[in-house]
């Protein structure tokens, strides 16, 4: 492909999730999900995405 011409991107992505996590844990993405003010699906509600 020449220098600047357009073309399709292919990307694989993996993404890992815990399978078992602590008590703690838990509580620490509760905790997070109630003060994160960024919302990964605001697009789909028209809503913005920060506060």
């Amino acid at each position: 492909m020449k220098p600047g011409a357009r073309g399709d991107l292919y990307a694989v992505l993996q993404i890992v999730t815990p399978s078992v996590i602590s008590e703690k844990e838990k509580q620490l993405f509760e905790e997070l999900a109630i003060s994160a003010s960024f919302d990964p699906r605001a697009h789909l509600t028209g809503e913005p995405s920060h506060v």
